[in-house]
């Protein structure tokens, strides 16, 4: 009986959170994902935030009510680090987070919910300090989207690139990306 009544719960929240996001004015410049609802239960935040990670390949938290504070779940690409993006959100936004651990690619923090919007904000511009290109063999005409993630702008349109194939699927569409593992002009 309780595991039905979580899986009614984990489905209603993974229902909610897919048409907050897909009724936002969001494109695939956006590569983060942090949804809250007071309604939520905690218990099944990392499942929904799975969900959505996989659904539209971001970093993705969700927050649920705990008391008197918010308990999320991150869960994350392969490409970014969690816990080294919480450690720097953390680090240049003292008193945002009240407590956070985890690892590459899972982490659960919790915030005060007047904390939310800034929490929403500094997680976003961190995973926002990223490099999307297209890139052009030399020699070909072939034209491929790229990424990387914690990347300066490049000074030359000349580059080296080390990556690895990724299908970046967004609202349905599915493409072919290139996660950029390094990147250097010459």
């Amino acid at each position: 009986e309780f595991n039905i009544k979580r899986r009614k719960e984990q489905t209603r929240m993974q229902d909610e959170a897919l048409a907050i996001v897909e009724s936002q004015a969001i494109d695939q410049s956006d590569f983060a994902i942090v949804l809250y609802d007071d309604s939520w239960h905690e218990g099944v935040v990392g499942i929904v935030a799975g969900k959505l990670k996989e659904t539209y390949q971001c970093p993705s938290a969700v927050f649920a009510k705990a008391d008197d504070v918010l308990k999320g779940s991150i869960r994350s690409i392969p490409d970014v680090h969690i816990k080294d993006l919480l450690d720097l959100v953390d680090r240049e936004n003292l008193g945002i987070i009240e407590k956070f651990g985890g690892h590459a690619m899972a982490a659960g923090l919790t915030i005060k919910p007047d904390n939310f919007d800034a929490f929403k904000d500094a997680f976003t511009e961190a995973i926002t300090k990223h490099l999307k290109c297209n890139l052009k063999l030399q020699g070909t005409n072939s034209v491929l989207e790229g990424i990387a993630f914690f990347q300066e702008k490049l000074h030359s349109k000349k580059v080296r690139a080390a990556y690895k194939l990724n299908v970046n699927s967004f609202r349905g569409n599915e493409s072919l990306q290139l996660m950029i593992e390094s990147i250097e002009s010459y």
